[in-house]
């Protein structure tokens, strides 16, 4: 069934239900809302990461041309920059690489 079908049909469940089912309903539309969301952004991170990999600090802050000093002050700022599993940051390399081809970081 297309999106399009189910919010057509939903309108109209909606429309015609019953207090009671609507608590119900909104419940379970907000359960399938936040399943969708999580689909979403696991979706998106498989493809980030597929063909990268995670650079330490030591390995991207010469690419960037910059100490590593300097990096660990910035990569809170730094989009392709994110939290380590139990301290520190890691750098995505093809995040890295898309910042570094951008026009504004030329």
């Amino acid at each position: 069934m297309k999106p399009e079908e189910v919010l057509r049909e939903l309108n109209d469940l909606v429309a015609t239900a019953e207090l009671e089912a609507l608590t119900a309903l909104a419940a379970a539309l907000a359960a399938a809302a936040a399943h969708a969301a999580t689909r979403a952004f696991e979706a998106q991170e498989r493809g980030r990461s597929e063909g990268d990999r995670w650079l330490t600090p030591a390995e991207a802050a010469p690419m960037l041309g910059i100490s590593v000093k300097s990096l660990h002050r910035r990569w809170r700022k730094l989009p392709f920059c994110r939290p380590g599993v139990t301290r520190g940051f890691r750098v995505s390399l093809a995040g890295l690489r898309e910042y570094m081809r951008a026009p504004s970081h030329r």
